[in-house]
């Protein structure tokens, strides 16, 4: 469980970044460590995250979510 959340927090932490410092970080940065593991369905995470920023985005998507984690971690 510990491992869901370090990357949880480390793709919002990223997506803050990007935010922040749009000319130099997107999604293209993302460790490709992470990439080489979990292929495509990181991305996926990444851009669900991206997208949902606050608990309420999340809350309305959270099925989203599930399947998300579920098809990344299995």
């Amino acid at each position: 469980m510990l491992f869901v959340y370090t990357i949880m927090q480390f793709l919002g932490r990223f997506s803050i970044w990007q935010d922040l410092f749009p000319d130099a970080i997107s999604e293209k940065q993302i460790p490709k460590e992470l990439v080489h593991v979990f292929g495509e369905r990181i991305l996926n995470l990444y851009r669900f995250l991206y997208l949902n920023k606050t608990f309420d985005d999340i809350k309305f998507n959270f099925s989203d979510l599930d399947i998300l984690l579920d098809n990344l971690f299995n």
